[in-house]
């Protein structure tokens, strides 16, 4: 008997790690999704700063689009957002100096996320700026 019983057991216990390995291996492969996923973002994200600073109009707009298909928290999305305008308020300084020169005009940037912020902050503080 006891010969059953403690062979019962070590299977039982085979079956045990196989299971935990499995969801192991099932957690692994979840929060490495969740990481590729978020490093796909934010490859995205760099490459439609790239073309935002170079005036590449469709290349940005795509680049925008793709990142934003991305799942993503707030912050990731307002930090994203935040670099747009203060890339936009460098090139509106110095986009003179490219060749040919950078034109706002030619973006037709809605970043919805970051004007409810701006529109937070202006009711808070009384104080009005644009994003364009």
């Amino acid at each position: 008997m006891c010969k059953k019983e403690n062979e019962e057991i070590a299977e039982h216990n085979i079956r045990e790690a196989k299971q935990a390995i499995l969801q192991s291996d099932i957690k692994l492969s979840y929060e490495h999704l969740e990481l590729e996923n978020e490093q796909k973002f934010w490859i995205h994200v760099n490459k439609a700063e790239a073309h935002f600073g170079l005036g590449e109009v469709d290349e940005y707009n795509n680049a925008d689009a793709r990142a934003r298909e991305y799942e993503h928290t707030p912050f990731m999305l307002k930090s994203y957002e935040d670099e747009i305008i203060e890339l936009r308020e460098l090139m509106k300084k110095h986009g003179h100096l490219l060749n040919p020169a950078w034109k706002e005009n030619k973006f037709d940037v809605t970043l919805p996320s970051l004007f409810l912020t701006q529109a937070s902050k202006i009711l808070k503080t009384g104080f009005a700026f644009y994003l364009m």
